[in-house]
């Protein structure tokens, strides 16, 4: 899952929305959870609060898989 994610991301067919929500989605998938820490970890690294605003914001996703915290961070950077 992780390297069919790095090749769709490097596509320039997805929007900043589409990737993150791809990310968010690795960490709940259940063949991934032995790596889960891993996989928190390089999503983490990847997703800047830009990607997790726009994520929020699009009409697809509504921040669907946002954690609370994550959803605190987009309030926040919208003041």
């Amino acid at each position: 899952p992780i390297a069919v994610t790095l090749d769709k991301a490097q596509s320039d067919s997805h929007t900043i929305a589409d990737l993150c929500h791809m990310w968010l989605s690795l960490k709940q998938d259940p063949l991934l959870e032995p790596r889960c820490n891993v996989v928190k970890k390089h999503c983490n690294q990847a997703l800047t609060i830009e990607h997790l605003i726009a994520y929020k914001l699009h009409q697809r996703y509504q921040g669907e898989h946002l954690t609370q915290k994550q959803m605190e961070d987009v309030r926040i950077s919208n003041h």
